[in-house]
């Protein structure tokens, strides 16, 4: 594995000093930083990348220039795209002071990676590793050191996997004030053909909600998986990413029958074989009850009539109140909260209480119990 290191030299021989490297066809120039950047530490610029070998069946090529990119943090000044736009005058800006920090990007397909090219700013990394995931989750190191010391780190690896990742554990300024700063993180290597369809997802099962279904299938094997497709009755019904293992489809009608299945689909467009099919009926929504009235109380008593009065529920719309009698039954209704019973025996005590109905005709549970003794006559 080789690990050359570049270091600028000064500016009085970096203006005059131009190396053509004749093999490779290919013209490197060292100079004065551009405006504006550090003017510590290394001030190469680069023009073009360095040659790489390649073979007539798969020529190794840079896989990372503007490729999706991800990071443990951004600084507002540089974000995580900059160390992939093929310029050594933008960066990226951990946040400060603060390990491990990291940043990964996606080759789009599993690829076969033979090198990776760091270009430092001031803010570099002592202790980092490069990793390859397949599914940006599980991690392999494919380099670790513990003595980096800034500069360009032109890396010579042997690995695969569709994401690449710099993992810093150990800054270069262990200042609170200062992070992790990378010009260009430069992946080279090449796809790994498609050569078959995925196959079919597997760990598939369905839950209903209130008019919505939510499916669900375990992670795919395939690093190649571009997306998946839900199929109602075999036709394509809804998408979801390659990188979900579930998805919800809301707005269903309730009391109907679902037969799904799930489909993976990859970067070349071949779609694998149908998942298990199955059937889910959606039930009807159990409706959400009423809260209860409240503070059931007596307005007035009279030896024949008593005027009775409530709270109504909060955030609730009542159609319509109904008041019962213990051994009696239903005794009056309302559509406000106050009601008045009559037809009553006088000198009797009375045990009334109230309940609240929706539109549906749903009840509520009863409100308080409220014992009164009618007047004597």
């Amino acid at each position: 594995m080789s690990r050359p290191r570049f270091h600028a030299p000064s500016r009085a021989r970096a203006a005059a000093f131009m190396v053509a490297i004749a093999a490779g066809g290919c013209l490197a120039l060292l100079s004065a930083p551009p405006a504006g950047a550090s003017t510590a530490g290394p001030t190469s610029t680069t023009v073009a990348a360095a040659p790489v070998a390649a073979t007539t069946t798969s020529p190794v090529r840079l896989l990372s220039l503007n490729q999706p990119v991800a990071a443990s943090s951004s600084g507002g000044c540089c974000p995580a795209r900059n160390a992939v736009d093929g310029r050594s005058d933008t960066r990226w800006a951990s946040a400060a002071g603060s390990d491990p920090q990291w940043i990964s990007v996606d080759l789009g397909q599993r690829s076969t990676v033979s090198r990776v090219r760091l270009e430092w700013d001031l803010s570099c990394a002592t202790a980092y590793q490069v990793q390859t995931s397949n599914d940006a989750s599980t991690w392999t190191a494919l380099f670790s050191t513990g003595t980096g010391d800034g500069g360009v780190d032109d890396l010579t690896l042997s690995g695969t996997g569709r994401y690449v990742r710099v993992y810093g554990t150990h800054r270069c300024r262990t200042s609170s004030s200062k992070g992790y700063s990378l010009r260009e993180l430069q992946v080279f290597g090449y796809p790994v053909p498609v050569t078959s369809p995925p196959a079919a997802p597997a760990g598939v099962r369905a839950t209903p909600g209130c008019g919505s279904i939510t499916v669900y299938w375990t992670e795919a094997a395939d690093p190649n998986i571009a997306s998946f497709r839900i199929l109602r009755d075999g036709l394509t019904w809804a998408t979801a990413p390659g990188t979900a293992r579930m998805l919800t489809v809301n707005g269903l009608t309730q009391g109907q029958t679902y037969n799904l299945s799930v489909v993976a689909v990859d970067i070349a467009g071949d779609q694998s074989p149908p998942s298990n099919t199955f059937q889910l009926l959606l039930p009807f929504c159990d409706p959400v009850p009423t809260p209860p009235p409240t503070n059931l109380r007596a307005v007035t008593i009279g030896t024949t009539c008593v005027t009775l009065a409530w709270t109504a529920p909060v955030n609730s719309t009542v159609a319509v109140y109904r008041v019962y009698a213990g051994g009696i039954g239903q005794v009056a209704g309302s559509t406000t909260t106050t009601a008045e019973v009559c037809g009553l025996t006088p000198a009797t005590s009375y045990t009334f209480w109230v309940a609240a109905f929706d539109a549906a005709g749903t009840p509520s549970a009863s409100s308080n119990q409220l014992a009164i003794t009618t007047a004597v006559a």
